[in-house]
């Protein structure tokens, strides 16, 4: 009777240890969850202010940078770096850009590496320069302002400003690559008394040459 005792005891302190022991590893798995929501809770923190900082100093320079790209920054952060790009220069783009402001019946005037465009009227001029930037100059647009602004940007992958001021001022837009902004890429509308009277900035290529391997390929900015 004691024997059939002595391993009754045992059996209930065995179990009384598996219990303990469970309890203790329920005890760590809440630990560990309960700090990894605390650093998962800490980085969104972080994130957040870097998010706010970044806004801030791109809104000090005219530009909406909105908190989807920067979630795309944050994604792509560890990714490959992109091999480095080069972009030519793309007339037929260029041609585009000045029909859209001044009519198909445009004409052309070359100075050397200077490409312009005179719309009919002899008043309103479109120029294009080797490094890429632009100036539509002589243009007198009041109907639907906006809404041509709004369609030059959507036409050639710009980001517009979300409000229009049609008093006199200028209001940037900046160019969209592969979902970022390109910082040095950027359209002006000048407006006076609500008329649009001139377009300047920088006109994005269609083309892109790859420095590796000599290549070329279509650039989207969409």
């Amino acid at each position: 009777m004691k024997f059939i005792n002595f391993w009754a005891v045992v059996a209930t302190e065995r179990s009384r240890l598996k219990m303990i022991l469970i309890f203790i590893l329920a005890l760590t798995d809440l630990f560990l969850a309960a700090h990894w929501i605390g650093l998962r809770a800490r980085e969104r923190n972080a994130l957040r202010r870097v998010e706010d900082r970044l806004t801030a100093l791109y809104r000090a320079d005219g530009i909406l940078l909105s908190r989807s790209v920067i979630a795309q920054i944050s994604k792509n952060a560890n990714q490959t770096p992109l091999s480095g790009i080069k972009l030519s220069r793309d007339t037929e783009q260029e041609i585009s850009a000045a029909v859209f402001f001044l009519g198909r019946d445009t004409e052309l005037i070359q100075s050397g590496d200077t490409r312009g465009y005179i719309a009919s009227d002899g008043e309103s001029v479109a120029r294009f320069y080797p490094g890429g930037g632009f100036t539509v100059t002589g243009l007198n647009i009041e109907k639907n302002a906006e809404a041509i602004c709004r369609e030059f940007c959507q036409a050639h992958g710009y980001e517009p400003p979300d409000k229009f001021d049609l008093d006199d001022g200028v209001l940037p837009a900046t160019a969209i690559y592969q979902d970022l902004p390109v910082y040095n890429c950027q359209l002006y509308f000048s407006f006076k008394d609500g008329v649009l009277s001139e377009v300047l900035g920088t006109l994005l290529p269609r083309m892109e040459i790859n420095s590796d391997s000599g290549s070329a390929a279509g650039l989207s900015a969409a």
